[in-house]
């Protein structure tokens, strides 16, 4: 495979920004696709802008000309139209795609039959497909600490709360997103070194354990833990999931958000490995950017959103 040069990035919002900056930083000549361009903002006057139909296979072919790789940082809502971008990246003989999919190791199968993951498992058999036609490897990067404080996975940080699984001792990667668009640059230039369509890379692991012993540290009001069971409530949320009890939008992604956490860090017959022990790190040239030390050090690496 010739050198990658020109990279296509689908998206510009919280992942997609720091990647487009980071590429257009070493030196890439980069295209922004957007389905609107009012709102994107920070972009650098000389990177290259292309309002694009995503809904049309002419409009992606024609953006996508001239191109040699595709990231793709859309919204987890349009994980699954992926595959029209997937096959006019094809047509516009673009070399690399990379999905959206910067999360957990999505290729143990275990991670992937949590039903969380059934749009990135979809895509990852769409690809296979296409494979002898296109490179194409996923970015897993564990949990981005930008959206750590979004939803209640590592701990409840709006409630202060933590839900200890089988002990609290569950590790997790987390990375953020300027590492994950460091490693995004690092790939490119040698994307054949991708082992089974995977690249591991993380900023470095943490238990719920230390994890809250570090919210107490810094919080201004206090926490409560209570310790859970990962066999027990990962059976109770698969049944209600699959006996339709779970009916609600609600229900459902508090299932489905049980589901994954329990296998995550519980010891469960369900577990799959959230905490790399073997990240890609090392050949990529990424720094990790843990552990660290004081609450400023994780107020940085959170881009200032560790309020607690």
């Amino acid at each position: 495979m010739t050198g990658i040069k020109r990279v296509a990035v689908a998206g510009a919002g919280r992942i997609g920004l720091p990647i487009v900056l980071e590429l257009h930083k070493t030196g890439y000549q980069v295209t922004v696709l957007t389905r609107d361009t009012a709102h994107l903002m920070k972009i650098p006057s000389d990177i290259d802008i292309k309002q694009v139909d995503y809904d049309s296979d002419s409009s992606l072919t024609e953006a996508l000309k001239g191109q040699d790789a595709l990231i793709s940082t859309v919204a987890m809502s349009a994980i699954s139209n992926q595959p029209r971008m997937i096959d006019a990246a094809i047509a516009a003989e673009v070399k690399v795609f990379v999905p959206a999919e910067y999360t957990v190791n999505s290729r143990d199968a275990l991670a992937q039959a949590q039903p969380m993951m059934s749009s990135v498992v979809g895509i990852q058999k769409y690809l296979a497909t296409k494979e002898d036609q296109i490179t194409w490897f996923v970015i897993n990067c564990g949990a981005l600490l930008e959206f750590v404080f979004d939803h209640p996975v590592l701990l409840d940080f709006d409630n202060r709360k933590a839900t200890l699984w089988d002990g609290g001792e569950g590790a997790i990667s987390l990375s953020n997103f300027g590492l994950l668009a460091r490693a995004v640059t690092a790939v490119l230039k040698s994307p054949t070194r991708v082992h089974n369509h995977r690249l591991m890379v993380h900023g470095g692991t943490i238990t719920q354990n230390r994890a809250l012993e570090i919210a107490k540290e810094y919080s201004a009001q206090p926490w409560t833990a209570e310790h859970a069971d990962s066999q027990a409530a990962y059976s109770a949320s698969m049944k209600s999931l699959s006996d339709g009890s779970a009916s609600t939008l609600e229900q459902l992604m508090g299932a489905m958000l049980t589901a994954y956490n329990s296998a995550s860090f519980g010891r469960c017959d369900c577990h799959f490995e959230s905490a790399y022990t073997e990240p890609d790190n090392a050949w990529l040239g990424v720094a990790k950017i843990l552990p660290c030390r004081d609450r400023g050090s994780y107020k940085d690496q959170s881009h200032g959103e560790l309020a607690w």
